[in-house]
């Protein structure tokens, strides 16, 4: 069973020994959990911050003892944000499971290989403003060498990426990054106006075209991972947003020649995602 496109339904494969070993340890000392397995300052990978020691810990437990009822094989079902037809796919409501896990818990329990789309917003960024005949100059020479580009102006990946979503730049003082800020603002702008039109931003967001890029962006991101899982009929797998996660033996080589066989796919690269 993989993920069909309308049913969005799939398996996680937990191990269960390791999965015993994190509950009895941890059920009661709620103290130790917080400090040897806990991290409050990690970024979350749709890029939020939201979390929280004591319902993570509720939550993770309560799933715990889910896996080892059911010998690690979990049933999971995702949705997208609004019920929208558009953008990244979650969890449903009410719903625990590996896309939710911190890096370290992820890496402990899950018995799944985990698959990167690489520079993935700059990415398909720079596929529609090509696409679109649009200004790309800085946003491909930042495409061509993310890490190279982001040490000469001093930048971390996540403030390079927050520039994307900023409906007014910012006064850069770095003549490079103020360039790339104003091309991003032309292709923003465009995208926003006659591309995703249709969206609407967050109601909390402040910047009201950066979330509307951001839904578009996640839901081009989404169509490749989707494809991914459907040419290769990957049976057990978790969404997470920018790759995926599957017990399924796949090469970086097969995976990127296939995307480099339809159009859509061509400028995207897979990478398989070393823990930290």
């Amino acid at each position: 069973m993989y993920i069909d496109s309308s049913m969005r339904k799939s398996q996680e494969i937990i191990d269960v020994e390791n999965a015993q070993y994190i509950y009895s340890k941890y059920f009661n000392d709620k103290k130790s959990f917080k400090t040897l397995i806990f991290t409050p300052k990690e970024k979350k990978r749709d890029g939020s911050h939201a979390w929280s020691v004591e319902p993570y810990h509720k939550e993770v437990m309560a799933w715990l003892k889910d896996v080892m009822a059911k010998n690690g094989v979990m049933e999971t079902t995702y949705r997208r944000a609004g019920d929208n037809d558009w953008g990244r796919q979650y969890l449903t409501y009410g719903q625990f499971g590996v896309q939710r896990l911190q890096q370290n818990l992820r890496a402990f329990l899950c018995k799944m290989t985990d698959y990167d789309i690489s520079n993935s917003h700059y990415t398909f960024l720079l596929k529609l403003a090509k696409f679109h005949n649009l200004p790309h100059t800085y946003i491909e020479q930042y495409c061509n060498n993310p890490q190279q580009q982001r040490e000469t102006v001093n930048k971390e990946k996540m403030d390079m990426i927050a520039i994307m979503y900023q409906d007014k730049p910012h006064n850069h003082q770095n003549k490079w990054l103020k360039s790339l800020a104003l091309e991003i603002e032309q292709v923003r702008n465009y995208l926003c106006e006659n591309v995703f039109d249709s969206f609407k931003p967050s109601k909390e967001s402040q910047n009201p075209k950066g979330s509307i890029l951001s839904q578009g962006l996640q839901g081009c991101e989404d169509q490749i991972i989707q494809k991914i899982i459907d040419h290769f009929q990957i049976e057990n797998v978790v969404k997470m947003f920018d790759g995926f996660m599957t017990d399924q033996s796949l090469t970086e080589q097969e995976i990127n020649e296939y995307l480099a066989s339809f159009e859509e796919g061509k400028g995207i690269t897979i990478k398989i995602k070393v823990p930290d």
